[in-house]
């Protein structure tokens, strides 16, 4: 899955797996959220990777430290049996919060989704 609007995004690989989970921990810590399953981030990971409903897009080079990671996951409506595609969390770390590649993520989930012809959700956290 590439669109030609988010160049810098691509489809995250097995090595991906370690900068995934080191991007996941940075932003749990960033939102004071330090009480976390390690299991559970696993498990939503292995969502993409076993192609069973999870889209896992990522900046950066394969072997290098990733900027950023977005989340996808198809599942239904909490409210009736409709599907869509679930924005789970979209990520770009401190260094390159500069660039673009916020705005290139989020084109990334409206594109995934459009292919899919879902509909996105994309939820916000509060404190």
């Amino acid at each position: 899955m590439e669109f030609k609007e988010c160049p810098d995004v691509r489809l995250a690989v097995p090595e991906d797996i370690p900068e995934i989970m080191r991007l996941f921990k940075e932003y749990l810590s960033e939102n004071e959220m330090d009480n976390y399953s390690e299991e559970k981030i696993v498990n939503i990971i292995s969502l993409h990777y076993k192609k069973n409903g999870g889209i896992i897009g990522v900046i950066g080079e394969v072997g290098h430290k990733l900027k950023g990671a977005l989340v996808l996951v198809v599942q239904q409506n909490w409210f009736n049996t409709v599907y869509n595609l679930q924005e789970l969390s979209l990520y770009v770390s401190k260094d390159h919060r500069k660039s673009n590649y916020a705005k290139q993520l989020m084109i990334f989930a409206k594109k995934a989704a459009s292919l899919l012809d879902l509909e996105l959700r994309i939820g916000v956290w509060s404190s």
